[in-house]
């Protein structure tokens, strides 16, 4: 029996079919959608290149995908779909739990796959090896409500004030309420496999991949960058990122610093230009 596809969808120019391509992968929790705004003006500013946004294993439309649930199997589940479709990894980039994931496509990336990788972008994800910051997290105390609550519901609002009684804001709830689906009897469903979720935040959490900022893929310029209101990567780790790349001409480290940890919505303009005056994409 094959393995499973990852759901995805394609961005491209109008004219010329484009040549290279850029992969995007979205945080935990979220689906492929979160970065259609950042794909389009990658699209738009640089012909030739073309984006395909991806669901990650257990979310959005890539439901059914069987254990071990681990960052490893992820960026495995990429490279199937990558030789799938025919659509090489030029550049890779990844968001919270999206940006690990990239780097540990990077780090088991061999042969072309290797070599095709140009750039690899890392958004407010920290290389980082700390299963104990999963217990003191955002995203853990989400969960952790999220466990809570008994489904199926009936309406869309009861969801978000479950959500709201937790003391989860508004937005959070808003975005969350994006995995809401209804079942055959017009209830409301999480269209999401919490268990597993759980075992790939753990894994996320407990991985190390300072290796890939270090001695980044022969071919692979890295960028890390850093939400400057953003808690997600700590005082310690963006100083060593930040000795790194002055000994490792191969990563370069971007502070914006009125971002929260949503970088590519708190400076989307930011991220956006950063994006397109690389010299790879020309």
């Amino acid at each position: 029996m094959s393995a499973p596809l990852l759901a995805y969808s394609l961005v491209t120019p109008t004219g010329e079919p484009p040549q290279r391509f850029m992969w995007m992968l979205h945080g935990i929790l979220g689906r492929r959608t979160n970065l259609r705004s950042l794909a389009r003006r990658v699209v738009e500013e640089r012909p030739g290149w073309g984006v395909v946004l991806v669901d990650l294993r257990l979310h959005g439309d890539s439901q059914g995908f069987g254990p071990p649930h681990r960052l490893d199997n992820v960026a495995a589940d990429l490279e199937h779909l990558a030789q799938s479709i025919e659509r090489p990894v030029h550049a890779l980039l990844g968001h919270s739990f999206g940006g690990k994931v990239a780097m540990q496509f990077a780090a088991r990336a061999q042969g072309a796959l290797a070599s095709a990788l140009g750039e690899l972008w890392v958004l407010d994800s920290s290389p980082d090896g700390d299963i104990e910051r999963l217990y003191t997290s955002d995203v853990g105390k989400v969960l952790g409500v999220l466990d809570g609550l008994t489904f199926p519901l009936p309406t869309r609002e009861a969801f978000l004030e479950g959500l709201a009684q937790a003391g989860i804001s508004k937005a959070t709830a808003e975005w969350l309420a994006m995995n809401l689906k209804r079942n055959d009897e017009g209830l409301w469903q999480l269209n999401v496999d919490l268990p597993g979720v759980r075992t790939l935040l753990e894994d996320y959490f407990r991985h190390d991949l300072w290796s890939v900022l270090e001695e980044p893929p022969a071919h692979t310029q890295v960028h890390l960058v850093i939400g400057g209101r953003s808690e997600s990567i700590s005082a310690e780790a963006r100083a060593r990122a930040a000795s790194i790349a002055q000994k490792q001409p191969r990563l370069q480290v971007h502070l914006l610093a009125e971002a929260g940890h949503w970088v590519h919505v708190d400076a989307f303009e930011a991220l956006a230009r950063l994006l397109i005056a690389q010299p790879r994409f020309g």
